[in-house]
């Protein structure tokens, strides 16, 4: 049978009664005086625990084989993961330049209009958004847009990526720029602006047009329909590029491959 060993932690009391046990990982565990009583190091009473907090504990690296290498590797390896930035700086920055959106999606706590005041930022707010993004030292930087649908302020957008790109050229970063959109606002405008500082969109699709437009609803009814014109238009915008600078398909599959390595 395998020896088990407690991780450690810090124990915090909680004003219900339970505990809150800390772990190395940045992981929590909510305890009752039982449990902690049964957790402790020199005399481990694991029959005293249900099979789904033994299986919570584990998960969450409190417990672990002493005898296991694969364990204990895999818990300095989410050690090191929690540990990454405050080592090397925060690398991934999430901007949401607008609340607005045309859905009336009933999980969402974005403003139901596409337009209004209050609810987008400034450009002087851009500006100091992008301020933000460079107090962090991580060598590399992904920026995200969210919303609301950030396509709703393409402006604000622009002028983000513009600073953001300028910016990291003048101090050596790398940057990576996402836009989270549903795609109904994309033109071909916006496309060669993406294309030219490599912007990924990132969107997403609920199942078929029935099931989509049932969750994602619209004035229209044809959410499905305009998030799939805007996937086209984007793949028509990076054929159109490939085949002007003849660049073979299999160079962009092998450069998308290279980045979505990058992410993972």
């Amino acid at each position: 049978m395998a020896h088990n060993e407690l991780a450690g932690g810090r124990w915090f009391p909680l004003a219900s009664g339970r505990r809150a046990l800390l772990g190395p990982t940045g992981d929590v565990a909510f305890l009752s005086e039982l449990e902690v009583r049964a957790l402790q190091p020199q005399a481990l009473k694991l029959d005293a625990l249900s099979t789904e907090r033994i299986a919570e504990l584990y998960a969450k690296h409190f417990l672990r084989e002493a005898e296991s290498d694969g364990m204990a590797r895999l818990f300095e390896a989410r050690v090191r993961a929690r540990n990454e930035t405050l080592d090397s700086g925060v690398s991934l920055h999430i901007i949401v330049p607008t609340l607005q959106c045309e859905h009336t999606c009933r999980y969402c706590q974005v403003s139901r209009a596409a337009v209004g005041d209050g609810f987008s930022m400034t450009r002087e707010q851009v500006e100091l958004a992008v301020d933000a993004v460079f107090q962090s030292t991580a060598p590399v930087l992904t920026v995200e847009f969210q919303g609301g649908d950030p396509l709703l302020r393409f402006d604000l957008v622009k002028l983000a990526i513009e600073r953001i790109a300028l910016r990291s050229i003048q101090e050596g970063r790398k940057v990576q720029f996402v836009v989270a959109s549903t795609l109904h606002q994309l033109n071909e405008e916006m496309c060669a602006f993406f294309l030219a500082h490599s912007v990924s969109l990132s969107t997403s699709l609920d199942g078929p047009a029935h099931l989509h437009n049932r969750n994602r609803p619209t004035p229209t009814r044809d959410a499905y329909e305009r998030t799939i014109a805007g996937i086209e238009l984007a793949r028509r915008t990076v054929a159109k590029y490939r085949e002007e600078m003849n660049i073979p398909s299999s160079y962009m599959r092998k450069r998308m491959k290279e980045r979505r390595a990058t992410w993972l």
